[in-house]
């Protein structure tokens, strides 16, 4: 029986909500859910009642919801043009939006002089090796860039809303492009091109911007670069047991393929990821919108079922996973080979720093883990655990190359995130 409003409870929730009453409008309801939740990158409910499920309907399916492949008019591109050359320190941002364009996104930062950043659900876009990528903006990213942005005087956003509220200046200059006009990034815009990405920065790269090149500017980049990349392989390079969280993203990004599709959850183990791997061109999915704990192996099943040919990474912290354990048996049974890196260390760490820096006692963030690899074995997996960052590389390959869904239990240091202790805003 059905005691509540299911449309007025998801509502808020979601971008649509809605209620098929016939058979016949599957086609056209459905597809509006589709369209929305595409132009939106969010939730769409439908709830079909369960006379309804089994009946036979006259509708025809709907092709999918055509992607846009428009170039904006080209006034708007001349004022946008302008705009972009009046600044002297230009940075962009790029999400998950621009995945097509990251060699366009590569030459526009340089013709440009510009500061390449990516957001959460943009790493990967660009690979590590561009000269002017200096990795991810906000919390868990590369700890130069607060300090470095508040010099900027304009931000592009490029296929993202991402708003670090705290790292990039109020005052500065806005101007974005991206495929829909919902997607709006937070606070007043100057100037927004709408349309297909690719062929919008196809056409401002054949526009002169070198009246906006400012040579202490690009120098000051590749001082940030450097200094970073630097304290990045330092980082990566710590050894022990138990592990410390920036050597197991080495390990991942040492053994992952290029274009292998890598699945987050959301907790001290994504900071860590954000911070620490340096993105050849792999996809990075996450819930950069709702930030859900277990998130990571129901997502990496999902793209493996949509990929099969690429190698799917999910990663873990053991609260995450313990949300979704009864997965395990659902990947087992349809045969779906991914590989679960588990970030075990026995608490939910980000949330025990919080209390830690503010003084509170740690209450609740204490967890009752099983052994995770043995209880992959008996869910149909293979099992491995480390304990000892020497072992990390041998394991994380044998797992790789394995017939089988695979789960790696790393034994993990509790350690407390460098952005906190900097005394950065929680978000």
């Amino acid at each position: 029986k059905q005691y509540i409003n299911q449309q007025e409870f998801i509502q808020p929730l979601a971008c649509f909500s809605s209620l098929l009453c016939h058979p016949d409008a599957i086609a056209d309801v459905l597809g509006k859910a589709l369209t929305l939740s595409c132009i939106r990158q969010d939730v769409a409910h439908l709830s079909i009642p369960q006379d309804l499920f089994f009946s036979v309907t006259k509708a025809e399916p709907l092709p999918p919801p055509p992607f846009p492949n428009f170039m904006p008019f080209s006034e708007d591109v001349s004022l946008f043009i302008e705009t972009m050359k009046q600044a002297t320190r230009p940075v962009i941002i790029v999400g998950r939006g621009g995945e097509n364009a990251g060699f366009l996104l590569e030459q526009l930062a340089e013709k440009w002089g510009a500061a390449l950043f990516f957001s959460p659900d943009g790493n990967g876009v660009v690979s590590a090796t561009s000269p002017n990528l200096l990795g991810g903006i906000g919390e868990g990213g590369n700890p130069l860039a607060p300090t470095f942005i508040q010099q900027a005087d304009l931000v592009l956003f490029v296929g993202t809303t991402w708003w670090p509220e705290g790292y990039v200046p109020e005052h500065i200059i806005k101007v974005q492009i991206d495929h829909f006009a919902e997607n709006r990034v937070k606070g007043p815009v100057q100037g927004m091109l709408l349309g297909n990405i690719e062929k919008v920065l196809e056409n401002l790269l054949k526009t002169d911007l070198s009246p906006s090149q400012n040579k202490e500017w690009v120098e000051g980049i590749q001082k940030v670069k450097n200094q970073w990349s630097q304290e990045n392989e330092r980082e990566g390079r710590q050894e022990g047991s138990p592990i410390p969280p920036s050597r197991i993203i080495r390990a991942i990004e040492n053994c992952c393929d290029d274009n292998a599709v890598v699945t987050l959850d959301y907790g001290d183990s994504t900071l860590w990821f954000y911070r620490n791997f340096r993105p050849a061109k792999q996809q990075v999915l996450l819930s950069s919108h709702w930030r859900t704990m277990g998130f990571s192996l129901p997502a990496a099943m999902a793209a493996r079922l949509t990929s099969p040919e690429r190698q799917v990474i999910a990663i873990a912290g053991d609260g995450g996973l313990e949300m979704v354990l009864a997965e395990l048996l659902t990947a087992s049974r349809y045969h779906l080979k991914v590989t679960l890196i588990v970030f075990n260390n026995g608490t939910l760490q980000m949330e025990k720093d919080k209390m830690v820096l503010k003084g509170l006692n740690q209450e609740g963030v204490t967890l009752t883990n099983p052994d995770f690899s043995l209880l992959a074995q008996a869910c149909g997996w293979d099992g491995y655990r480390v304990e000892h960052s020497t072992k990390l590389e041998q394991v994380l390959q044998h797992a790789l190359q394995s017939s089988k869904p695979a789960l790696i239990d790393v034994y993990t240091e509790q350690r407390i995130h460098p952005d906190f202790l900097l005394n950065k805003p929680l978000q």
